[in-house]
């Protein structure tokens, strides 16, 4: 009877020890934040617009020395591209120039932006480890070349020199060689490069009709593709067929655009309806996933996806019943948590409809995320400024960190509750 007896005191004795050491959360609903409060990188009564982010170093088109200061028509304006260092919280001027200077990106020391000094846009880049940063000409073409991005020392872009609707072509910068990788005569727009993939919104399924039929599929081009096996890469090889290297990476009846891309993921933006647009992720050889859950769905319009790693950053538009702008937001989905956390959000009031704050286009890299933010404007003749604001996320290592750190200290509870139970025991037995 004295073990059974023991056994009893045991456990009440372990009910005790949870109470004040509880070894299991009984609040498994709840998560710690991911996200870092809000600060400000640039503070002027201007447009900034269009960032992007590498490391410490931001990127941005910049009105603040334009006459009127708002973003219109590229090529109308007098805005350059600005970069602030936030681990020097220095801010410096890249271009000098009285035209339109406008959709940078950057990869490590290198900028890329679409510039119209030349009386059309062309891709320009600039070295940031060099004494003077001095704009090198990418593109020389009396037609436009636009939207670029950079990714291991390649650039990407729409370009319209072979016909009106836009070929994707990429630029080595180590061969300072152009290449043309597709030719439709349809539109192939808003490319991204991550490693030796592009992908880019591919309009050669459906096209012809009525503007509301337009329908655009993912496409992906594989930049280590060799059809002939002669060590030369399709793109580069005069030999192989331009559309060799180029498969549909997603295929639907649906408008599916803006698709970004990182390793194997692809996350873009679908069109389900007016004021409907979801995000959806999918690997290469996997099937898509619906990423924008939300309670709300049909009144929610999910924008501009971003992917670094395992997290997709997008901007929400909130809607009423009936059409109604109520709210904007950025968004963080975690893909290896399954959970969505919003980073800003602003709501306005039936009173007053321009107290609304906009927020659009973010961006990720590491553990950083950027956005631009509208602000009441202080100009009558523009109805509202934007500045470029960030958040800093909980980075993986941290999370890792405090894993190990909870399972060390459940592990240390338990292995002292069983010490003191034996000690408890073997007292309880004695005075028996």
């Amino acid at each position: 009877m004295k073990p059974k007896k023991g056994l009893c005191y045991l456990l009440a004795f372990l009910v005790v020890v949870n109470l004040f050491f509880p070894i299991v959360n009984s609040d498994e609903g709840e998560t710690s934040s991911l996200v870092g409060p809000e600060s400000r990188v640039t503070e002027d009564p201007k447009w900034q617009t269009n960032a992007e982010i590498w490391n410490d170093t931001v990127v941005w088109e910049d009105y603040r020395d334009d006459p009127i200061g708002a973003w219109s028509k590229p090529g109308n304006r007098d805005s350059n591209i600005y970069m602030r260092d936030l681990a020097k919280n220095s801010t410096t001027q890249i271009t000098i120039n009285s035209s339109s200077q406008v959709n940078p990106d950057i990869w490590e020391n290198y900028v890329v932006w679409e510039d119209h000094r030349d009386g059309n846009a062309d891709i320009y880049m600039v070295d940031l480890d060099k004494d003077e940063l001095e704009p090198k000409r990418i593109t020389d073409s009396d037609e436009n070349q636009v939207n670029p991005s950079i990714h291991d020392g390649k650039i990407v872009w729409e370009d319209y020199r072979n016909n009106i609707y836009g070929d994707i072509y990429l630029y080595d910068i180590s061969e300072e060689e152009s290449y043309r990788l597709s030719d439709q005569r349809l539109p192939q727009v808003d490319p991204d490069i991550h490693g030796e993939r592009v992908v880019w919104s591919d309009y050669r399924k459906y096209w012809w009709g009525e503007y509301d039929s337009f329908v655009a599929d993912i496409y992906m081009f594989d930049l280590e593709k060799d059809n002939n096996s002669n060590g030369l890469p399709d793109y580069k090889d005069p030999e192989t067929e331009m559309e060799s290297a180029i498969s549909p990476f997603t295929s639907s009846e649906i408008h599916q655009h803006t698709p970004s891309i990182y390793e194997e993921k692809v996350t873009w933006m679908e069109y389900q309806g007016k004021n409907n647009n979801d995000i959806y992720l999918k690997e290469v050889g996997g099937s898509k996933e619906r990423v924008s859950e939300d309670i709300n769905l049909d009144h929610n319009s999910d924008h501009n996806p971003d992917i670094f790693k395992d997290r997709i950053v997008y901007e929400r538009r909130g809607y009423s019943s009936d059409g109604r702008h109520l709210s904007d937001s950025v968004v963080l989905y975690d893909v290896n948590e399954d959970r969505t956390e919003v980073i800003f959000r602003s709501n306005h009031t039936e009173e007053d409809p321009k107290s609304l704050v906009k927020v659009r286009k973010p961006a990720i890299h590491e553990n950083r995320v950027v956005w631009e933010r509208s602000n009441t404007s202080s100009l009558e003749h523009i109805d509202s400024e934007y500045d470029i604001f960030y958040s800093e996320l909980e980075s993986e290592e941290t999370k890792n960190d405090n894993g190990s750190d909870e399972n060390s200290s459940i592990i240390f509870l338990v292995l002292v509750a069983v010490v003191l139970g034996a000690v408890f025991i073997h007292f309880y037995n004695r005075r028996s």
